[in-house]
């Protein structure tokens, strides 16, 4: 049985919501395939979709989930650890280079802003405009999309693979010693992937001067977007001024 501990703290988070009111409990998929199946659906629901889950968490319309219903639907989903983001086991999260993502699958909550979502689309929308304007206007010779870019990020992560810790050479002459970080969208996808010499980076820095946005200025490479911001990806360029 649940404590009264555990009973207040389960249903205090947007996807806690989200899972609840979601789960079928006469659903043939195994408890993990329809936790992992649902979590996924909450990132790629986007900022928009989560909306109503972030709202009824600041308007304290918390769950009021049984005893019963902590203990198999919620509670099992995570650990402690991972509801706080502390994750001390390289094992349990080693996906490889290539599928990364799925570390969304157990720690869907990586998928911010805790904002409105008006504000981030609005952010979205003033950054497209304003980037069309001054190429109209003739103060640039060329559109810099960089800022939409930035805008498009909610979150990154770091992320140390083999290539990181054995070496070894991929497309881009990023070996040993090398940090791989990709910034993502408010549905997952990457938005951009840089690497960073390990010994150069200073980690805290960059979260807490907010340096790592110049990362997007410094050295720009289209071939470091993610294949969905490239020219023409679902959410790449062309775009159009909007109102």
């Amino acid at each position: 049985m649940a404590s009264e501990e555990e009973f207040l703290k389960w249903g205090q988070q947007p996807f806690d919501l989200f899972l609840l009111k979601r789960w079928n409990k006469d659903s043939p998929e195994s408890y993990r395939q329809q936790a992992s199946r649902l979590a996924m659906e909450y990132v790629q629901m986007g900022v928009q979709g989560r909306e109503p889950y972030r709202l009824a968490i600041q308007n304290k319309q918390l769950a009021s989930p049984t005893p019963d219903e902590i203990e198999t639907i919620p509670k099992p989903f995570q650990t402690d650890q991972e509801r706080e983001c502390l994750l001390s086991d390289p094992s349990l999260y080693n996906y490889g280079s290539c599928e990364w993502h799925k570390i969304f699958e157990p720690l869907p909550q990586l998928i911010i802003p805790h904002s409105p979502a008006g504000h981030y689309l609005q952010g979205l929308r003033e950054a497209r405009n304003e980037a069309i304007r001054e190429f109209e206007d003739d103060e640039v010779d060329e559109i810099d999309y960089v800022p939409v870019y930035t805008a498009a990020v909610v979150n990154w992560i770091f992320i140390e693979d083999e290539q990181t810790l054995f070496g070894g050479e991929d497309g881009n002459g990023n070996g040993y010693g090398t940090l791989r970080v990709v910034f993502f969208d408010d549905c997952g996808r990457v938005v951009w992937e840089e690497w960073r010499a390990i010994a150069d980076a200073d980690f805290c820095g960059l979260y807490f001067d907010g340096s790592i946005w110049d990362w997007f200025a410094e050295g720009f490479d289209e071939r470091l977007l993610g294949q969905s911001y490239r020219e023409d990806g679902v959410c790449g360029p062309p775009y159009r001024r909007e109102g």
